[in-house]
């Protein structure tokens, strides 16, 4: 069940720099290479991850749905 399952947290944010700098200069977090406008994405311990989304509704579920799909092995772009 959830025990062997990798976790996805997404936190939806208002202001995106604002948290990017709480996450890694408080928190320590490193970000990931996952590339995507407007959306912070940082990788965690045993397969988990952060994400921080924009917070509005429309197009919430799209955009969590497309990070998921993108830590599950789906394509991703270098973040260069």
């Amino acid at each position: 069940m959830l025990n062997d399952a990798s976790v996805a947290p997404t936190v939806a944010v208002v202001h995106l720099e604002r948290a990017k700098r709480f996450y890694e200069e408080e928190l320590g977090l490193i970000p990931s290479r996952m590339d995507m406008p407007g959306i912070a994405f940082y990788a965690g311990g045993a397969n988990t991850s952060l994400v921080l989304p924009p917070s509005v509704r429309f197009g919430i579920v799209a955009i969590v749905k497309h990070a998921l799909s993108m830590l599950n092995g789906g394509s991703q772009r270098n973040a260069n």
